[in-house]
């Protein structure tokens, strides 16, 4: 009897230590997903925040260059249409 009670309690702790490691690699698994979802998270944030940043920069330069022909216009700056292109295409 001691045969079949020795081999019960090998397969018990063989199931115990099979359950403890699954639950391990589970929890490892998750920590690693929310990892990933997190930087991907701060990427998507970084990437909104650097483009917000590139068309603030294109919106100011556009309204200094709006402000410098009004300007010019309301001091009767006379500007040749030449002139008036080439100002209006400068970025």
């Amino acid at each position: 009897m001691d045969k079949k009670k020795d081999k019960k309690i090998i397969r018990i702790r063989a199931g115990l230590v099979f359950l403890v490691t699954l639950l391990l690699v589970f929890d490892c698994t998750f920590l690693v997903n929310q990892n990933q979802q997190k930087r991907e998270k701060l990427k998507a944030a970084y990437t909104a925040e650097s483009t917000i940043s590139r068309i603030e920069v294109q919106l100011n330069r556009y309204l200094a260059e709006s402000d410098l022909v009004k300007k010019s216009i309301e001091e009767g700056l006379m500007i040749s249409d030449k002139q008036f292109a080439t100002l209006s295409t400068r970025h």
